[in-house]
């Protein structure tokens, strides 16, 4: 079934990590945000991404989920993938992201 994503894409390069860096923006409760934007049409094959947004940013812990299709695994059964990742609460980001200076 087709995927409703409800991020915002950003990317950029990180000279400390030596390459790209790709973040996604998830506040989805917020106008203006990521919410309801289409996946970016770049590369062999559109990324499919989608993620399981928390409902408030204050609200108790919680699991979350992220699915990807960007790495095409082939003949193999089981792929393994290192993810880094930071989590901000979205009350703590300025009002309009998606712009960097």
């Amino acid at each position: 079934p087709p995927v409703s994503p409800q991020w915002e894409e950003l990317s950029a390069l990180d000279a400390e990590l030596g390459g790209a860096v790709r973040t996604f923006e998830v506040c989805s409760g917020r106008g203006g945000g990521g919410a309801g934007r289409d996946p970016p049409k770049q590369g062999r094959d559109p990324p499919q991404h989608s993620w399981s947004p928390p409902q408030h940013s204050w609200s108790p812990p919680q699991n979350s989920w992220l699915r990807s299709r960007w790495v095409p695994r082939g003949a193999a059964t089981t792929v393994l993938a290192e993810l880094r990742f930071t989590v901000m609460a979205c009350d703590s980001l300025g009002t309009r992201r998606g712009t960097r200076g």
